[in-house]
């Protein structure tokens, strides 16, 4: 009965310029093995909860159709938790269905910002409205469901003391979210014996 960690996607597709992971990659893991894993862990240990740990679950509404249809296929339900991207939730809001229809019971997005300014330079340029209204409906409809949460970037270029300040009491204002991360901006120096094995981020290099 305990979780276990699976990746069913290493690298991001994406390219935050605060990010340190491997950007603009993706390896899928084949969807036959994925299934065959799902029904030898359930077969030899009853396992049905796993944590995804994936950069980035929802990267694509195609990946997100077939690993959960392939997950629904199964003769029996899991559950999951996994982080997602806030703006591919906006674009395809149905995809956030089918990830809770599929067993999803925990979304970890990063949000890191409400400042559109500093959003669009970081790499997250949907304006925030849009995220806003996304996180009140998907409430509404799969509070009971589905908990989620949201990491935010003290620190960011473009963020003001002012726009800080009204993202806390957005957030204090309407509980849409289980849980707030805040985090602030760190960077380390970028080192070129070590350049191979580290992605160093834009705002690291700058």
């Amino acid at each position: 009965n305990e979780p276990l960690p699976i990746e069913i996607t290493r690298g991001c597709v994406y390219s935050c310029k605060f990010c340190y992971f491997d950007k603009k990659y993706s390896d899928r893991k084949n969807l036959q093995l994925l299934k065959d894993e799902f029904l030898k862990n359930y077969e030899k240990y009853g396992t049905i909860d796993y944590h995804f740990c994936d950069d980035c679950f929802n990267d694509t509404r195609e990946k997100v159709e077939s690993v959960c249809n392939t997950i629904l296929s199964l003769p029996f339900k899991i559950n999951w938790v996994s982080y997602a991207r806030a703006d591919l939730a906006v674009k395809f809001p149905e995809t956030y269905d089918l990830m809770v229809e599929s067993g999803a019971k925990y979304l970890m997005f990063g949000l890191e910002t409400f400042n559109h300014e500093a959003g669009k330079l970081a790499g997250k340029g949907v304006p925030p409205e849009k995220i806003k209204n996304m996180l009140i409906e998907t409430r509404k409809k799969h509070y009971d469901k589905c908990m989620s949460m949201a990491t935010f970037i003290i620190g960011l270029p473009k963020e003001t003391k002012e726009s800080q300040i009204e993202t806390f009491n957005w957030l204090k204002e309407n509980p849409v979210l289980d849980l707030i991360d805040l985090g602030t901006l760190s960077l380390i120096p970028v080192i070129e014996k070590v350049g191979d094995v580290v992605d160093f981020p834009d705002y690291a290099q700058n």
